[in-house]
């Protein structure tokens, strides 16, 4: 059994409970898990679920996406461009690490996915498409190298399911934004890889 936690990304687990059970924090972001009165409220929230979790279970946590949707480029846009776009990706990514290293326990990371569907021109917080692919990409580079510096595994589909163009490729995904089962069916087979997942 993985314990999946995240925000609405977590939601496609639970419909197969024979290998996952999926907890759902509404607007959970990497860069405020670790706060303990974010606006989400999500430390206390995952707090409560991993007291629930047996220590011997596995647990992958899916969040990152809103980071760099939204909140990234939209905090580098508030700053007035006060500090490269790349060191708000880098912050968050730290925090995001510091946070999981606190909880003394095996966790799994969940690559982010690459840019979807939201357009600047509805949302002018997102970006542009190049920016927000770029954000993703970014992302995924540095939550990989800060995995591997604090050895925790990291399950990375992003090349399977990216255009050239860096965002998401719709066969992959169920609206603009959100993993479909086509794209569960690669993240089993890197759990698998892991040995997260025994069997064939």
């Amino acid at each position: 059994m993985i314990h999946v936690i995240g925000e609405s990304h977590a939601e496609i687990y639970g419909g197969f409970p024979n290998l996952f059970k999926s907890y759902i924090i509404p607007q959970a972001t990497a860069h405020n898990l670790i706060e303990e009165h974010s606006t989400s409220n999500s430390n206390a929230k995952i707090k409560n679920i991993l007291n629930v979790i047996p220590a011997t279970d596995q647990i992958m946590f899916v969040v990152g996406e809103i980071d760099c949707r939204l909140r990234i480029y939209h905090r580098y846009i508030k700053e007035e461009k006060i500090k490269p776009l790349e060191q708000y990706i880098e912050n968050t990514v730290d925090r995001y690490i510091t946070y999981l290293l606190s909880l003394k326990r095996e966790v799994a990371v969940l690559t982010v996915p690459p840019a979807g569907y939201y357009g600047a021109k509805e949302y002018p917080m997102y970006g542009s498409p190049e920016i927000r692919a770029y954000v993703s990409k970014t992302f995924n580079e540095v939550l990989l190298k800060r995995c591997g510096d604090e050895h925790i595994t990291f399950i990375d589909i992003y090349d399977k399911i990216v255009l050239p163009n860096g965002l998401a490729n719709p066969d992959y995904l169920k609206d603009h934004v959100h993993l479909n089962n086509k794209a569960l069916q690669l993240i089993i087979v890197e759990l698998k890889k892991k040995n997260l997942i025994r069997g064939n």
